[in-house]
C-alpha cells in the first residue's frame, strides 16, 4: 500500500515538472546567439561584421561566388600622415576595401604628385598623432577578437580584386603627362587653409605663422 501510493506521488510529481522542463528548453533555444565571434566554430566564419562578408557563406568551389564583395575596387585616397590613414588596415569596418582599393593599381598613382607628400607638412596630422582619439580602432577589444576569426581574412581569396592589375585602364593615370606637370604647379604645394601664394607667402621659419595654421585648420570630423 505504502509502495504503490509513494509511486502515485512520483509519478505526480515528474507529470508536473515536465511542461516546467519543456517551457525551459523551449526559451533556451530562442536566446540570441553571442556577437563575439567563435574562432572555432566554422560557421561563424562567414557571419562577420563590417564589409568583409557581406553575402554570407562562399562556396569555394563556385567560381561564381568568389567576387562577392570585391565590387569596391576604386582607388583610396592614402593619408600616411595621419594615424587614420593607417587605422583603415586595421579596422574591420574599412580593412576589405582598403585591401581592395590596394590591389587596384590607380590607387599608386597619387604617389607621384606633389598634394600626397604636403600631407606630411599639415601640421593637423602631426597634432593627430598626440590625440588618443586617433587610436580608438587600436583600442577596440572587438577589433583583435574579429581578426582571431580564420573568416577575417576570407576576402583574401577573391580573384576578382587581383585581376585589376590585367585592367589597361588602371594605368592610365601613369601615362598622363598632366600627372607629371602637377610638380611645376605651385598651387600643388599647399596645405589645407594655408595661401602660401599670398603676398608674402608663408613664413616656414616663424613659429607664429605654425600657430596660426592650426588654428584654421579643419578638424578630421569636418573634413
Amino acid at each position: 500500500m505504502f509502495k504503490s501510493t509513494l509511486a502515485a506521488a512520483l509519478f505526480a510529481l515528474l507529470s508536473t515538472l515536465s511542461p516546467v522542463h519543456a517551457a525551459e528548453e523551449a526559451s533556451q533555444t530562442q536566446q540570441q546567439p553571442t556577437a563575439v565571434p567563435n574562432p572555432f566554430d566554422p560557421s561563424s566564419w562567414t557571419n562577420l561584421y563590417g564589409d568583409q562578408a557581406a553575402g554570407g557563406a562562399v562556396n569555394w568551389f563556385d567560381p561564381s561566388t568568389w567576387s562577392t564583395g570585391a565590387a569596391t575596387t576604386t582607388p583610396m585616397q592614402f593619408n600616411p600622415a595621419h594615424p587614420a590613414g593607417w587605422a583603415i588596415f586595421f579596422d574591420p569596418a574599412t580593412h576589405a576595401s582598403a585591401h581592395r582599393a590596394f590591389t587596384n593599381p590607380a590607387t599608386y598613382a597619387q604617389f607621384m604628385t606633389p598634394q600626397f607628400y604636403m600631407q606630411f607638412m599639415n601640421p593637423n596630422n602631426w597634432l593627430a598623432w598626440m590625440n588618443p582619439a586617433s587610436y580608438s580602432a587600436f583600442l577596440n577589444p572587438a577589433n583583435y577578437l574579429y581578426w582571431m576569426n580564420p573568416g577575417a581574412y576570407a576576402h583574401v581569396m577573391e580573384p576578382t580584386q587581383y585581376f585589376q592589375g590585367m585592367n589597361p585602364a588602371n594605368y592610365a593615370a601613369f601615362m598622363n603627362p598632366m600627372t607629371y606637370m602637377q610638380w611645376m604647379n605651385p598651387a600643388a604645394y599647399s596645405i589645407p587653409g594655408v595661401d602660401v601664394s599670398s603676398a608674402g607667402g608663408f613664413n616656414w621659419f616663424d613659429p607664429a605663422t605654425w600657430g596660426n595654421v592650426t588654428q584654421t585648420q579643419p578638424t578630421e570630423a569636418s573634413k
